[in-house]
């Protein structure tokens, strides 16, 4: 469940592009816990007003590094 702390509490959030296939704008949340680098990118998808719909972030990937010393 580190997804969660990740999102909620992260160090930095960056926008980092776009996916490959949809080309929607990618957003980056960055974490170190217990010297781990925790990295969170979820898809951005804005819908219309109009059709009742809001935006939303949906899980794109998550993967973790070891920390910089």
């Amino acid at each position: 469940m580190r997804f969660i702390e990740v999102f909620l509490n992260p160090d930095a959030i960056e926008l980092v592009g776009t996916t490959k296939q949809t080309k929607l704008p990618l957003i980056q949340f960055v974490k170190t816990i217990e010297n781990k680098v925790f990295v969170l990118k979820e898809v951005r998808t804005v819908t219309s007003i109009r059709k009742q719909k809001v935006s939303r972030l949906v899980f794109y990937t998550m993967y973790k590094l070891k920390a910089a010393k």
